[in-house]
């Protein structure tokens, strides 16, 4: 089941997918412009980091195969950063690498 959840979660992290890239990108303008409201300077950046790190969450994803501890530590911080329709993708990057980073030291 965390396998299936976690492709998900990546599908909606990949850009080439075109649905849901679709889907994503509305989901990050909406809440970001809920986020800002009248500050179309700060919609703005918050879109770009968005894309940005919903793009460094899908390599991060890639280089752990599924059922890896790892991809478990992304899905859990996916989970815990939903955000409307999608995901806080630069409190999910920040959770994934803080926790993978943990992992390997206590490992």
């Amino acid at each position: 089941m965390i396998g299936l959840t976690l492709t998900i979660i990546i599908l909606l992290f990949t850009f080439n997918v075109a649905n849901a890239e679709n889907a994503t990108v509305k989901a990050i303008k909406k809440n970001c412009a809920e986020k800002w409201e009248t500050d179309y300077r700060m919609q703005k950046y918050c879109q770009k980091k968005q894309y940005e790190a919903a793009d460094k969450i899908n390599s991060l994803a890639k280089k752990y195969p599924d059922g890896t501890e790892e991809s478990n530590i992304i899905y859990r911080c996916g989970e815990k950063w939903r955000w409307g329709d999608t995901f806080n993708f630069t409190m999910v990057l920040y959770c994934s690498k803080k926790q993978i980073e943990a992992y390997h030291q206590v490992k």
